[in-house]
């Protein structure tokens, strides 16, 4: 099981007894947040982009994804404080940059 975290230095993964993965805030360059049809269920998912390229993605169906989306804001200024409500009325295969260093603002 996939377990997914957010704390002051920054968002965090680990699948099962493995180490943990993820991006300390600074290096964070953008949020997208998105809805997957998957036939029987929408998935979200919150992808964190770094400004080298790569991603971190986290899916409604890992661990602790509620707490990641409902605590966002608090380390990211200018996020969706409401972001799963946000989430759960996005269009199916919608997605949408919540967050941008290079904006400051959604």
């Amino acid at each position: 099981m996939i377990t997914v975290w957010v704390d002051g230095s920054g968002v965090w993964s680990r699948d099962g007894e493995g180490r943990p993965f993820g991006y300390e805030w600074s290096e964070v360059f953008e949020v997208v947040a998105s809805s997957i049809d998957c036939v029987t269920e929408v998935e979200r998912v919150l992808e964190f982009v770094t400004d080298y390229g790569h991603a971190l993605e986290l899916n409604s169906s890992f661990a602790g994804f509620e707490q990641v989306a409902a605590q966002l804001h608090v380390h990211l200024p200018g996020a969706p404080a409401n972001l799963l409500e946000e989430m759960r009325g996005m269009a199916s295969e919608g997605a949408s940059t919540i967050w941008s260093r290079r904006l400051s603002v959604r």
